[in-house]
C-alpha cells in the first residue's frame, strides 16, 4: 500500500486526498511522525477537511503530543460540528491534559450527537470520578454497560468508583464481573483484591492479590498488598498459623524488595513481619535498611528499638527509641 501511495502522489503531488492516502499507509505501518507529515501536506492543499485533521488528530494523540491533538481535534469540530468521534477524541485528550471541565464538555457534545457512542459515557464517568463526582461517574458508567455490557473495562472503573463512596458489595460485584469478562485483567483482581480488605473480607482478599501478582509479578506494589494481607490474616493465639502468615508475607516483602531495592514500604513491612516471627535478626536488618533509605523515619527507629529491645540490647533500645522519638518530634512541627 505504501508504494501504491508514493506512486499515487509522485503522479498527483498538488491532491491533497494523494497525500492523505500516503498518510494512511504510514499510519498502517505505525510509522506515526511520517503519518502525521503527510497528513500535514495533504492539509496544506485541502485545509477544510475536516476527516483529515481527525485523523492527524489521532496521530497526535498516539504520539503523546496532547495540545497538538487538541488543537487538531478542535480544527476538525469547527469545520464539521456533528462530528462525534472528534468530540469524543478531544474529551479524551482533555482529560489527559487534565482539563477536566472542558472534557467533560466534549464528552456530552459526543453523547449529543450519538448517543450510542459507549466510549463517550465511559470517558464522561472517568472524567466525573476525576472530580470526585462519584453519583455522576457512576450514572455514566452504567449508561456505557448499558451499551458495552461486554467491556471488562467498564465494569472495572465501576467497581472503583464504588470504591470510592465504600460501597463494598456494588464495587465487588463490579469488579468480579470484570474478571470474569477478562480472566487476566490484573488490575482488576488487584482492585477486586483491595476491595475486599477493605470490606474486612481478608481470606477473600488474598487469593485476589495472589491472582494479580500471578498476572503481573513484576509489579511491586501487588506484592507488597498480598504481604500486608497474610500480615491482616494472622491469628496471634494460633503459633503455627502465625509463623505460616508471616512466612507467606516476609516471601511477598521479599519479592517486591528483590523488584524495587530501594522499597521503603516494603523493607519497613518486612521489619514489622520479622518482628511478629521473632526473627529478630532479619528485623534488625531490614529497619536498617529504611533508615539508610529514609533516615528520619520514626516507625523504623520505633521498630528497630523493639527488636534491639527483643534480642537483649538495652542501650541500643534506648537509643533507637529515642531516635524514634525525636523523628516523631520532627514530623509534627
Amino acid at each position: 500500500m505504501l508504494m501504491r501511495a508514493k506512486s499515487l502522489v509522485g503522479r498527483h503531488p498538488t491532491s491533497g486526498e494523494a497525500y492523505f492516502w500516503l498518510a494512511r499507509a504510514y499510519s498502517e505501518l505505525k510509522s506515526t511522525n511520517d503519518a502525521i507529515a503527510a497528513y500535514k501536506e495533504a492539509l496544506k492543499r485541502k485545509p477544510n477537511a475536516a476527516e483529515f485533521w481527525h485523523l492527524l488528530a489521532g496521530e497526535y494523540h498516539l504520539s503523546e503530543r496532547t495540545e497538538d491533538a487538541i488543537a487538531a481535534f478542535r480544527e476538525a469540530t469547527k469545520l464539521k460540528p456533528d462530528l462525534a468521534l472528534s468530540w469524543l477524541g478531544l474529551g479524551v485528550d482533555y482529560v489527559v491534559s487534565k482539563r477536566i471541565d472542558d472534557a467533560i464538555g466534549a464528552y456530552k457534545e459526543a453523547i449529543r450527537l450519538d448517543p450510542k457512542l459507549d466510549y463517550a459515557w465511559y470517558g464522561l464517568g472517568i472524567a466525573y470520578r476525576k472530580l470526585n463526582r462519584a453519583q455522576d461517574a457512576v450514572a455514566s458508567f452504567e449508561e456505557s454497560l448499558k451499551l458495552g455490557p461486554d467491556r471488562a473495562q467498564y465494569w472495572y472503573e465501576l467497581g472503583l468508583t464504588y470504591s470510592q463512596t465504600e460501597k463494598w458489595a456494588e464495587a465487588i460485584d463490579a469488579c468480579s464481573r470484570a474478571v470474569s469478562l477478562k480472566q487476566d485483567f490484573a488490575d482488576a483482581w488487584f482492585a477486586l483484591g483491595n476491595i475486599y480488605g477493605k470490606s474486612g473480607r481478608i481470606d477473600e482478599a488474598i487469593p485476589a492479590h495472589m491472582m494479580a501478582t500471578k498476572l503481573k509479578p513484576e509489579w511491586e506494589v501487588a506484592w507488597l498488598i498480598l504481604g500486608m494481607d497474610y500480615m491482616m490474616a494472622v491469628d496471634p493465639k494460633d503459633d503455627q498459623e502465625l509463623e505460616q502468615s508471616c512466612s507467606s508475607a516476609i516471601s511477598a516483602f521479599m519479592q517486591a524488595i528483590k523488584l524495587k531495592p530501594d522499597y521503603v514500604e516494603a523493607w519497613l513491612s518486612l521489619g514489622n513481619a520479622c518482628i511478629a516471627s521473632l526473627r529478630t535478626e532479619a528485623a534488625i536488618s531490614a529497619f536498617m535498611e529504611v533508615i539508610k533509605l529514609r533516615p528520619g523515619s520514626a516507625e523504623a527507629w520505633d521498630g528497630l528499638g523493639h527488636a534491639y529491645e527483643m534480642t537483649g540490647l538495652t542501650n541500643e533500645a534506648a537509643d533507637a527509641f529515642r531516635r524514634a522519638r525525636e523523628s516523631g518530634s520532627r514530623l509534627s512541627e
